[in-house]
């Protein structure tokens, strides 16, 4: 059993979080 952390893979997929554009910034 894997367990990840799903705050910022819910942030990516979630344009409404306060973490979204940051998550996106840090792939870039």
């Amino acid at each position: 059993m894997i367990l990840v952390d799903t705050g910022p893979l819910v942030a990516l997929f979630n344009p409404k979080d306060n973490y979204h554009t940051r998550c996106l910034s840090v792939l870039k």
